[in-house]
């Protein structure tokens, strides 16, 4: 696997649209759990989650996210789509 250099990478994200999933937990009483991103494009509270790699669905993407930034496990059962969505 080929790792870019931080300003390789830069370039790319400024030429190329990069798909991620981002995932609301809720619990039973409806609140949602945000986290606190300190880098762009969303320095602020956000949803968790994160780029898809090549090849992974948006259910893979959604698991190895929440497994990696919340040590959580989940069935597919318990997830859906919303939709699309861009930031500028």
């Amino acid at each position: 696997m080929h790792w870019f250099t931080d300003s390789e990478y830069q370039k790319i994200e400024s030429e190329i649209v990069i798909a991620c999933v981002d995932t609301m937990l809720c619990d039973e009483s409806g609140r949602i759990l945000l986290g606190m991103r300190n880098k762009n494009p969303v320095k602020d509270w956000w949803l968790f989650g994160g780029r898809m790699s090549v090849g992974e669905s948006y259910e893979d993407t959604l698991r190895r996210t929440l497994d990696k930034e919340l040590g959580l496990s989940a069935g597919y059962t318990q997830f859906g789509i919303l939709g699309p969505y861009m930031l500028n």
